[in-house]
């Protein structure tokens, strides 16, 4: 209600006149009047204090604002369905405050041209300010802790080492543009709810594509920062129906777009020949990996690329990850 209440654009200099204009009365006022000249201060005051609430609860523009800014009325009309939902979560980082705004998800639709394409989105919108309240200029991106600007903003699923499943691998688009020395991002990602049996995260960093100099996965599939990155953290965790989840879609996602090659297994189903993959993996004297393991159709993702096995060997030197699962 507060967000509706109009003000004249005078009202800041009106309003010190009005405290003025009391003060002025209040030493030339009888006693049997100084309780309306504290009446007219204290409404003064209380307008005044009503101003700035306004104005501070106004202070960032809501999901649905920043997708009519960036002129596209298809996405704003999203955040306004049933799968919109605002979050309104803020994490201060390395001089900002990055605050996740809203998510929604829905067909996807073109940024420049407003008409839907065959596929599904989810809509991210991130505001960015400086946690000491200067202004971000139009001209200015976010900056890491070496006055670069090096941030990156990528989604991260539980179970998916974050070189494979990123904003790259997910076909992120996106619009930024800055509004009241505030920066704000409105992504467009491959259907995120696909994934939504599991932790979905949003995260912030220093560098470019995920690696795992700055994330880490334990052996349950959650993503942390890795130990000893000191970069930016902030990490989001966005809130996915887990209703709309679809494995096998979500595998079939991966495989179009080259995280997984061929046909992808299914739960309880295998693409290897043998009932077991044997792997061998060492360095030779140039630093280079060697990899081997049964013939066929296995293979393993090393950094995103499909390494084929040609030769069977006896024994397993270190584990790693068969078909993405």
């Amino acid at each position: 209600q507060l967000d509706r209440v109009a003000f004249r654009s005078d009202f800041e200099q009106r309003t010190a006149e009005l405290m003025a204009q009391a003060v002025r009365e209040r030493n030339n006022t009888p006693m049997k009047n100084k309780k309306l000249v504290k009446i007219i201060i204290a409404a003064a005051a209380a307008i005044a204090l009503l101003t700035t609430t306004t104005f501070a609860i106004s202070s960032l523009l809501s999901a649905k604002e920043v997708a009519a800014q960036v002129g596209n009325p298809a996405i704003a009309q999203a955040f306004e369905g049933d799968d919109a939902v605002s979050i309104n979560q803020t994490i201060s980082a390395g001089g900002y405050d990055y605050t996740l705004l809203g998510i929604s998800s829905g067909q996807r639709m073109d940024f420049f041209n407003d008409l839907p394409v065959e596929s599904a989105s989810s809509y991210v919108v991130l505001a960015v300010k400086r946690t000491d309240g200067t202004p971000i200029a139009p001209e200015d991106g976010i900056l890491d802790r070496n006055g670069n600007e090096n941030i990156s903003i990528s989604p991260l699923v539980e179970g998916w080492a974050p070189h494979q499943v990123n904003a790259w691998t997910l076909s992120c688009a996106g619009h930024g543009l800055t509004v009241g020395g505030v920066r704000y991002y409105l992504f467009d990602y491959a259907n995120l709810e696909l994934f939504a049996d599991r932790q979905v995260y949003l995260a912030v960093y220093e560098g470019l594509a995920p690696s795992t100099s700055v994330f880490t996965m334990d052996e349950t599939g959650a993503i942390d920062y890795a130990e000893g990155y000191e970069g930016v953290r902030a990490m989001f965790t966005l809130p996915v129906d887990p209703s709309k989840a679809d494995r096998a879609a979500a595998e079939q996602l991966l495989a179009d777009m080259g995280i997984l090659g061929g046909d992808t297994a299914q739960e309880g189903e295998t693409d290897v020949v043998e009932d077991t993959v044997i792997i061998n993996a060492e360095y030779d004297e140039n630093g280079n990996l060697i990899i081997s393991g049964n013939p066929g159709d296995a293979y393993v993702l090393i950094d995103g690329a499909r390494v084929e096995f040609t030769d069977e060997v006896d024994s397993v030197t270190t584990a790693t990850t068969v078909a993405g699962n």
